[in-house]
């Protein structure tokens, strides 16, 4: 290593970037060009940027990489570590790059399964955070290196990841590629369940596209094939999305149904997670608002991803307004005007938001919000979530409040899932009742 190189890896964090900047992983880069020293996401910024560029020259001699890159030297890995020190203690963040760099010293190149598991779990953190473009960046690293070492299950789990974060961002033809990328990885390694999996996210970019009767179709045979083989994960996963073109032609009683019955077999606490908050929106659309607060608190006490507490504070919003709370949807609006949501969410924030002020009887700011929601929904090319907007607009300009509109009577199935949601709600949350 010549006396530059060294000299150069002694510097401080900030130089390093400096030095790099010309380099790999972009994404962080522009992360941190968008902060501050003193914002509180620098220091697992440049941690994830240095553990990034130490895992690119230890693959180095496995993959022909340009002579631009940097080669391995332990120091980088010393660099990194020091970033991460600077992370909280407490911070998910910090765990899974040290188990990164950890695998650094225990993985070859040429055998790197093990390494990848913890970039995966480095890149599921970093989706909880609501870190869209760095969460795709470590996927497409994984990715790279999974193929190149014909590691199927690995190949498969980063395509995956790269198309839900692609969908997440409203790029709907780039997450419909990696989604069949997965289908087609996991019909090459023999893993059904990547390749249930990614015909799952080929039907919700249907569905999002408002193709609602291919996403049907896609979507039913998923599940039938699911059960025949004992999946129950991906059978879960299959029924969640049928809930979701159910609650679009408007019965929800059907949707809850799915829905309860998916929660039945999801494992993971972020599927179940938004398998309440789905709950929670149609225990709306049927009147249940006591029974949608207690599936709101839940989630706001148990989740572990930030867009899907955003979702449900957002929510929220549909049970306070009718309630007549005016000063508790003005706070959730501020605290969610200073997130920044991503277009799915954002299109959802100022749908639910024009629907709480109809509720009030503030005509004037409901249809604001709901055209800044058509709006939205256009410019991503959310069309079944413009459909939905603009049926609200509709419903408002005849009656001058969305909110006035009659529930139907809510079926005793139902209720029975409203009891059952009130007693989860008592259990993770105690007597708590009130929305905060």
């Amino acid at each position: 290593m010549t006396a530059d190189r060294q000299e150069r890896l002694g510097r401080s964090d900030t130089d390093q970037l400096d030095a790099y900047a010309s380099l790999a992983h972009m994404a962080f880069i522009d992360s941190l060009a968008a902060m501050t020293e003193g914002d509180p996401r620098w220091h697992q910024t440049v941690a994830g940027f240095l553990t990034m560029r130490a895992v690119d020259a230890w693959r180095r001699p496995a993959l022909d990489f340009s002579e631009s890159s940097i080669p391995w030297h332990p120091q980088m890995t010393a660099g990194a570590r020091r970033a991460i020190e600077e992370i909280d203690a407490q911070h998910a963040i910090r765990l899974a790059l040290y188990r990164v760099v950890e695998a650094l010293g225990e993985t070859s190149p040429t055998a790197p399964h093990h390494l990848l598991v913890r970039l995966i779990g480095y890149g599921r953190a970093l989706e909880f955070e609501a870190e869209w473009a760095l969460a795709i960046d470590v996927h497409e690293t994984v990715l790279e290196h999974a193929e190149w070492a014909q590691d199927g299950h690995c190949a498969g789990q980063a395509a995956l990841r790269l198309g839900f974060g692609h969908r997440v961002l409203a790029r709907h033809d780039v997450a419909l590629e990696w989604y069949r990328r997965a289908e087609q990885i996991g019909i090459a390694s023999g893993e059904l369940g990547t390749e249930l999996r990614g015909r799952i996210g080929i039907g919700k970019v249907a569905l999002e596209r408002g193709n609602y009767a291919l996403a049907r179709v896609l979507l039913e045979e998923v599940e039938r094939t699911a059960d025949e083989a004992g999946r129950v994960e991906e059978r879960s996963q299959a029924l969640h999305e049928l809930s979701d073109i159910a609650f679009r032609a408007g019965d929800h009683t059907r949707a809850l149904h799915l829905l309860h019955e998916a929660l039945g077999g999801y494992t993971i606490q972020a599927d179940r997670d938004r398998a309440l908050n789905d709950l929670a929106v149609n225990f709306v659309e049927l009147g249940l608002l006591d029974a949608a607060r207690d599936a709101y608190l839940v989630v706001l006490a148990t989740a572990q991803e930030r867009s899907t507490r955003w979702l449900a504070m957002l929510n929220l919003l549909t049970v306070v307004g009718p309630a007549g709370d005016r000063a508790a949807v003005e706070r959730y609006r501020q605290e969610l005007m200073d997130a920044a949501l991503p277009p799915g969410l954002e299109f959802a924030f100022w749908n639910q938001l024009g629907t709480a002020y109809a509720a009030l009887g503030d005509a004037e700011a409901a249809e604001a919000a709901l055209t800044r929601a058509v709006a939205v929904a256009r410019e991503h090319k959310l069309h079944g979530r413009e459909f939905e907007a603009e049926r609200q607009m509709a419903q408002l300009a005849e009656s001058r409040s969305v909110g006035s509109r009659s529930a139907p009577i809510a079926a005793p199935e139902a209720v029975e899932i409203a009891v059952a949601v009130r007693d989860m709600r008592l259990q993770v949350c105690g007597d708590e009742i009130v929305p905060r």
